[in-house]
């Protein structure tokens, strides 16, 4: 093998695994937001932005196990330890 195609496969490789872990980002969110809907119902858009802009899949794990373990009762609940959120301006248009 070149250095050429030893670099293109490590790039490749590299592109392959960021694949996997932003389709494994995606799945896990779904699920989060699917196992809450069938525990707490619909979230609302700012729930759903905040899953959506987790990228760490041991805190989406946690999330789903604190849903499993039905220690949670509100979408609020399972979100306050995050962050404060910045409102999305398509949010905005709901609060009042």
């Amino acid at each position: 093998m070149t250095v050429a195609e030893s670099i293109y496969e490590e790039g490749y490789q590299a592109g392959i695994a960021e694949i996997r872990h932003e389709d494994a980002l995606e799945w896990a969110r779904g699920h989060v937001l699917r196992l809450g809907r069938k525990l707490l119902g619909q979230a609302d858009e700012a729930a759903i932005y905040r899953i959506n802009t987790i990228d760490d899949l041991d805190y989406l794990d946690f999330l789903s196990d604190q849903l499993y373990d039905q220690a949670i009762h509100s979408w609020a609940e399972l979100l306050e330890p995050l962050a404060p959120l910045i409102v999305p301006a398509a949010c905005e248009s709901h609060r009042e």
